[in-house]
């Protein structure tokens, strides 16, 4: 009964119902630690959050990163994600490789 609801809807319009059926929260940002970070050969790094959600960075941009920082992980535009240190105003693009 509840998928014939749907029948004909947008994928988008079905992934809000389905949400709002599961009483999913829709998240604008997580506030994490840092448990490990992985630089590759270009110096871009991979975080693994105290939450246990892996990240790796996408853009040039380049922040100052130790193992304890804290930092956010806001929406962006265009389905992507920033990562920005607690304690500065600079941020770099991420995703979540996990």
């Amino acid at each position: 009964a509840a998928t014939e609801t749907l029948f004909g809807r947008s994928i988008e319009e079905q992934n809000i119902a389905l949400e709002k059926a599961a009483k999913v929260d829709h998240l604008e940002f997580i506030d994490s630690r840092i448990e490990q970070i992985d630089r590759n050969r270009l110096d871009q790094v991979t975080l693994v959050l105290g939450n246990r959600q892996t990240w790796k960075q996408t853009g040039s941009s380049r922040l100052h990163l130790k193992v304890g920082d804290t930092v956010r992980i806001e929406r962006a535009a265009m389905g992507s994600f920033l990562l920005q240190k607690s304690s500065g105003s600079s941020s770099m693009r991420v995703k979540r490789i996990d």
